[in-house]
């Protein structure tokens, strides 16, 4: 268990152990002794659980903050690449093979290029967690796009949350997962639908092969 574990509990019965010694010494009347440890011990147990929940609130935004973050440059890095036909690009970003999906991806560059898309002015809000396995977490965004002719385009993306696989010690944000999109849908102010091919989810653990059909079968006498 790390030291983000260890800290709440031991807070927490540290403010009892001080309360109980605390009442003890009161009741006695005076025959015990140790009433300002007692004192000590509930005041520290009570300011260490304080200062965790505060610290854990804080982490915990500063990480929905660094996945809005991500997310949106994501978003953006897809969009900038549609409006320079730069199909490869794309792929890339979402993890698609080679040539693959080139029939959606093609649809979304040419709308993209067609209705004044611009990278810059992408917004996203309202992240959340959506249903999805602990080792495999998926989040939601919504998504609002302005285009150049002044309409607003509005969706929801969708991403997955995969390990970083690196770690350094100069960049905190390294020990977060990084947002994969997996599903990008936007609808614009008549109707259009703009889309990118929708990535299959990534198993949470791989499938566990069938192995009766490779024992050696037993013979009978």
């Amino acid at each position: 268990m790390g030291l983000g574990g260890v800290c709440p509990p031991l807070g927490f019965i540290a403010m009892i152990m001080g309360f109980v010694a605390y009442f003890r010494i009161t009741r006695s009347g005076g025959r015990m002794g140790g009433r300002g440890y007692a004192l000590w011990a509930l005041g520290i147990g009570a300011a260490t659980t304080i200062i965790w929940i505060e610290v854990w609130d804080r982490s915990g935004s500063w990480g929905l903050e660094q996945w809005e973050t991500g997310m949106e440059t994501e978003i953006r890095e897809i969009f900038a690449a549609a409006s320079e036909d730069d199909a490869d690009a794309i792929r890339v970003s979402m993890g698609i093979e080679p040539g693959g999906h080139q029939e959606g991806i093609e649809g979304f560059i040419s709308e993209v290029r067609g209705g004044g898309l611009e990278p810059w002015s992408i917004s996203i809000k309202a992240v959340k967690p959506v249903d999805s396995s602990l080792s495999q977490p998926v989040m939601e965004a919504d998504v609002r796009v302005y285009a150049t002719d002044q309409t607003i385009w509005t969706g929801v993306a969708r991403f997955v949350l995969e390990p970083s696989g690196t770690f350094s010690l100069d960049s905190p944000d390294s020990l977060l997962a990084r947002p994969v999109m997996q599903r990008f849908k936007l609808i614009g102010p008549d109707g259009r639908i703009l889309r990118l091919p929708e990535m299959p989810a990534i198993p949470a653990d791989p499938p566990v092969e069938d192995t009766d059909d490779l024992l050696p079968a037993t013979g009978g006498e």
